[in-house]
């Protein structure tokens, strides 16, 4: 029936059938389908209304909750897929109506259950994941959100899910980008300050993905942001991750690039990395022990100059 609409165009019969189709329940490819179709649904803004209005939202998350994530990846991908897509709009109060209803529960739920699961294809649990954070990233302005991700597990789980996909640069970004979003807020950067898996984690990006300026550019945003904050976090990884060097190597690599011909927006990520490195240098260094290293690193000054 849905398929055969499709050609309509009508956005509100469309949601309609899917809703039914949904409680009446439908399983494997049949469900895969209407999650991809409400999800292609979600990415014209001037849905979101037909979304809240059909209660489209209650029906997703219905669906998530009731079936296995094991058996239903790929629906999973669609269904939480759409919650981050209704989510990035910020020109109504969609954002504050899913917190409402209880959406970041579920994420957190879900992102442990994807973290603990052995049996998912692992192409799908990294889009699904990507999902997940992304969701919680678009949420993250929501003024009850911060207390809400503070009392959670979700650092935790954040910090597993960049340790057992480390090799995967793309949920690597979305992670750091999330970690981005959270250091802004005071609440959650003192809690990312105290996480020393996180803050090595960061570190370690930094020193082993230097050829990924856009993953560079967040880890050195989110620990510039925790270092300008709480000395404590400085000091750990000056003692644990040689942060100096670290952050001296990243300049030394990206201050050669920019003698490269290049298009203007390459040059601009370039000195954005630069940007990013020197300001977590600047913070650091406020600590008297670290900028000892400093000037013990040979051709240290040369390198920032």
């Amino acid at each position: 029936a849905v398929v055969s609409t499709q050609s309509t165009g009508d956005t509100r019969l469309l949601l309609k059938i899917s809703r039914l189709l949904l409680c009446l329940g439908v399983y494997e490819k049949n469900l895969i389908s209407i999650s991809k179709l409400i999800f292609k649904l979600t990415r014209c803004e001037n849905n979101d209304a037909i979304f809240l209005e059909e209660k489209i939202v209650h029906s997703l998350l219905n669906v998530i909750n009731q079936q296995k994530i094991e058996d239903n990846g790929l629906a999973f991908v669609y269904c939480i897929g759409s919650l981050k897509v209704l989510s990035a709009n910020t020109d109504n109060n969609i954002g504050e109506i899913l917190v409402q209803y209880g959406v970041l529960q579920v994420l957190e739920r879900h992102l442990t259950t994807c973290n603990a699961s052995t049996e998912m294809n692992g192409e799908v649990k990294s889009n699904l994941l990507i999902q997940i954070l992304g969701a919680f990233r678009n949420l993250c302005d929501i003024p009850t959100t911060e207390k809400l991700l503070t009392d959670t597990s979700v650092c935790e789980e954040l910090q597993y899910t960049m340790t057992h996909h480390y090799n995967d640069s793309e949920v690597l970004l979305n992670s750091c980008r999330l970690l981005s979003r959270m250091s802004l807020f005071t609440e959650m950067c003192s809690v990312l300050s105290h996480n020393t898996d996180i803050l090595n984690l960061l570190l370690k990006i930094i020193d082993n993905y230097t050829n990924d300026p856009q993953l560079l550019i967040r880890c050195a945003f989110v620990l510039g942001n925790i270092t300008g904050q709480h000395s404590h976090a400085a000091l750990h990884l000056h003692e644990n991750g040689s942060i100096v060097e670290s952050m001296l190597s990243l300049c030394k690599v990206y201050k050669g690039k920019l003698g490269e011909k290049t298009t203007k927006e390459k040059q601009s990520v370039t000195k954005d990395v630069l940007c990013k490195a020197v300001r977590v240098l600047t913070n650091v260094l406020q600590n008297e022990v670290i900028i000892t290293t400093l000037f013990l690193t040979r051709n240290s000054i040369d390198i920032i100059h």
